[in-house]
């Protein structure tokens, strides 16, 4: 798919650009062989299709943002607040327009000739993933969140769904990572005891800052951190039986 995108496209200064700036461990993956006639196009870009794949990542927002700075962001979030009136946290619009801002910037090396249109697609539904991400590890860092507070949080989330469904212009985008861990907060010990066993997508971390930040009593609270804390451990113990049987 790779090897037709840029052929079509004639995207020869995308694939020199990337063959330039390339770590270089890609030219053993390669094989020094074989890398002129990768440049060149001679038939062989179809079998670099892993290493190409990977070094296209280098688009990816992950080495384009400061990561840590947008989820220390969210978890600032007015989550504590006691407020009825519902206005949208201060990170949301700074979100928005950075993720949207590189949404827009990869439309833009398309038009130019520096990314394959067929990987645009994959790079803006990785953006819209990585966009939950950090919401759900900003959220699990929250000190306190009250039911006024987790009005505020899925109003966030909606303006940040709206937001950047628009500018990446896909409606109806699968954004259950997000509101799944969100609407979490509202539900009875039971309901979220269940929770943790079908949701392993989401960290231990993730799950007790849930617990920890959320509206259970203490008492509450510690049967969900104990549970949380079993689960882990059996977890872990069976992929360790796992690995053990298989190196007999």
């Amino acid at each position: 798919q790779i090897q037709a995108a840029v052929v079509a496209g004639g995207s020869v200064r995308f694939l020199r650009q990337i063959l330039v700036e390339l770590q270089p461990n890609f030219i053993e993956l390669l094989g020094r062989d074989r890398l002129s006639k990768v440049i060149s196009f001679t038939g062989t870009l179809a079998e670099t299709t892993v290493p190409l794949r990977n070094a296209i990542l280098k688009y990816a927002p992950q080495n384009v943002f400061g990561l840590e700075r947008l989820i220390t962001d969210v978890g600032q979030g007015n989550w504590d607040s006691l407020v009825e009136d519902v206005r949208e946290s201060a990170y949301v619009k700074p979100l928005v327009k950075q993720i949207g801002g590189y949404l827009e910037k990869l439309k833009v090396m398309v038009k130019q000739s520096l990314l394959p249109t067929e990987l645009l697609p994959e790079l803006v539904l990785g953006s819209l993933s990585l966009t939950m991400e950090i919401c759900v590890e900003g959220y699990s860092k929250a000190r306190r969140i009250t039911a006024e507070g987790h009005n505020i949080m899925l109003y966030d989330c909606q303006e940040i769904k709206s937001g950047l469904e628009r500018v990446a212009g896909i409606r109806n985008h699968d954004w259950s990572f997000l509101d799944e861990y969100v609407h979490a907060y509202h539900f009875p010990l039971d309901a979220l005891l269940n929770f943790f066993r079908e949701h392993p997508q989401y960290t231990k971390t993730q799950l007790q800052g849930l617990v920890v930040s959320g509206t259970w009593n203490q008492k509450e609270k510690t049967k969900l951190l104990d549970a949380l804390n079993y689960h882990g451990a059996v977890t872990a113990s069976a992929s360790n039986s796992r690995a053990t049987s298989t190196t007999r």
